[in-house]
């Protein structure tokens, strides 16, 4: 496994594409067929295939009246032959607010060798004790 800038670069035109509401590069930057999963940050954002995940883009844009904003993004890439993923931790923003996320997204080369995002999810970190009631988190200092 090594660092890899041109996942890094795949990254920052996700993000791009995201904060500018840009469904079309949404839909080039994501593998078309039905092995495609997007986690979102609602408990019912559970999304597969191409067409459910770039159809919740489409209505979230849309319900938005534009993108969602990314700042404070530092991703971590990496790959291993066709494979590739990154993790990061950001705020979005979306109507008027900023919350802390966290990303996960698997991504594989097409045959034209370019990059598509398989898999993501994204999270809101909620603690452990708000979550289960019991303070068992164990950061590393």
């Amino acid at each position: 496994m090594r660092q890899d800038s041109s996942v890094f670069d795949f990254a920052q035109r996700f993000y791009k594409a995201i904060s500018d509401g840009d469904i079309d590069t949404l839909q080039t930057l994501t593998l078309d067929d039905d092995c495609v999963v997007m986690i979102g940050t609602d408990p019912q954002e559970w999304w597969q295939g191409f067409k459910e995940v770039t159809g919740a883009f489409r209505a979230q844009f849309q319900a938005l009246g534009g993108g969602l904003q990314i700042s404070n993004s530092n991703p971590q890439c990496w790959s291993e032959g066709n494979i590739g993923w990154f993790a990061d931790q950001f705020k979005l923003g979306a109507a008027g607010t900023q919350v802390p996320c966290r990303l996960t997204c698997v991504v594989t080369k097409d045959s034209n060798g370019q990059w598509r995002m398989a898999h993501g999810h994204c999270s809101i970190g909620v603690s452990n004790q708000e979550a289960i009631g019991l303070d068992v988190s164990f950061p590393v200092k």
